[in-house]
């Protein structure tokens, strides 16, 4: 299987679905992560603003 890198801001907008209150299972699977990278990206990118 391909490893895909994700940018910065396409992790920013996936954390900021998950803060609006969309379910964590549609986020991920919109996203093609798992549930827990998704978690992982909101450790590290909450709060934050897209550049995009």
């Amino acid at each position: 299987m391909k490893k895909r890198r994700h940018t910065e801001s396409e992790m920013v907008q996936a954390v900021k679905e998950l803060e609006s209150g969309v379910d964590a299972d549609s986020v991920a699977l919109s996203h093609e992560i798992s549930k827990a990278t998704l978690y992982n990206w909101k450790a590290k990118y909450s709060g934050m603003e897209s550049t995009r």
